[in-house]
């Protein structure tokens, strides 16, 4: 759905768009963190934020830059060059260059990898005021204890099969039992 690689078959919908036919159109629309945080590391927070939101042509830049960075609690470092943040910082970076331009859809792939207490504090919130806000979130973690406090729909895939689907409010304690052992036990993905 991100568009980050091509399909080898099939097409994926979203928005009414054909993703990889339409990518600028889909990619417009999205928030993505993946491993890679596609940061410039030679840039300062500000400089790489302001970057992407150019590329958005977003409007009054300068002051949503500053509104996001203190979003994501990096107010303090707007004029540190990323390659100076730690892993948790650079992650908290990476949220704020994905939620910028205020996407209607935040695809997150393992968004707390490196973050602290204060940092997942940062992106649970981050969480909660896209789905107030009207959007969706799509997070993908091994952390199954922040997906079962985040989700409002939980899949869980052990061995390359789906083994849960459901509403969150409908799991049973066996269901949310299998989903951790699962976790513990390495096989979900």
């Amino acid at each position: 759905m991100a568009t980050l690689s091509r399909p080898t078959r099939g097409e994926v919908l979203a928005f009414g768009l054909e993703a990889w036919g339409e990518r600028e159109a889909t990619r417009e629309r999205l928030g993505v963190v993946a491993h890679q945080p596609w940061l410039y590391p030679e840039l300062t927070c500000s400089e790489n934020l302001r970057f992407f939101g150019t590329m958005f042509k977003l409007d009054r830049l300068n002051e949503r830059v500053v509104t996001t960075l203190e979003r994501v609690g990096l107010g303090d470092r707007q004029d540190s060059p990323a390659s100076t943040l730690s892993r948790g910082l650079l992650q908290r970076l990476n949220l704020a260059r994905a939620v910028i331009h205020g996407p209607d859809v935040l695809l997150l792939d393992e968004p707390d990898t490196g973050l602290d207490a204060a940092g997942r504090e940062v992106l649970e919130r981050i969480v909660q005021e896209q789905v107030a806000d009207g959007g969706s979130v799509v997070l993908t973690t091994h952390a199954i204890e922040l997906a079962l406090r985040l989700a409002t729909r939980v899949v869980v895939v052990a061995n390359g099969a789906i083994t849960v689907d459901a509403s969150r409010a409908s799991l049973t304690h066996g269901e949310i039992d299998l989903a951790i052992r699962g976790l513990a036990l390495g096989e979900v993905s």
